[in-house]
């Protein structure tokens, strides 16, 4: 296990852009006019932007409520001292609910901006005045 978790600590800056390049990878839609009414473009949209939100939100109050002393040496993770302050009373890593959050967030909305993925890109079909006859 120390192993393993020395190996994501070594790489964890690369793990977060392995994530985000996931969100190209095309998908079907979560919800469609059937399922989501007239608007339903504007759900996942609105459903992703209240996540990240919440992500970016949680990971101010982690840094506003508690002085962390981050990083690490020769690849190791390092600090002073273990932080049981704040949303660390709660969560072991909240920074990383955060991130995390906020990926969710922005590969929900993105499956319906059409800037994700080739089979995403279905939206600029569908939207209000823009269908195709």
């Amino acid at each position: 296990m120390i192993a393993i978790g020395n190996f994501f600590f070594k790489y964890r800056n690369w793990i977060f852009i392995l994530f985000y390049a996931a969100l190209f990878i095309p998908s079907w839609p979560i919800i469609g006019p059937e399922t989501g009414g007239e608007n339903y473009y504007l759900w996942p949209i609105v459903i992703g932007l209240v996540t990240t939100v919440a992500g970016q939100l949680i990971r101010g109050a982690t840094i506003g409520l508690a002085y962390i002393v981050r990083g690490g040496k020769g690849g190791k993770p390092y600090a002073e001292g273990l932080v049981t302050e704040g949303i660390f009373r709660h969560v072991r890593n909240p920074l990383y609910v955060g991130n995390i959050l906020m990926l969710l967030g922005g590969g929900h909305s993105c499956q319906f901006t059409g800037i994700c993925g080739h089979r995403n890109s279905h939206l600029s079909f569908h939207l209000p005045g823009n269908r195709i006859s």
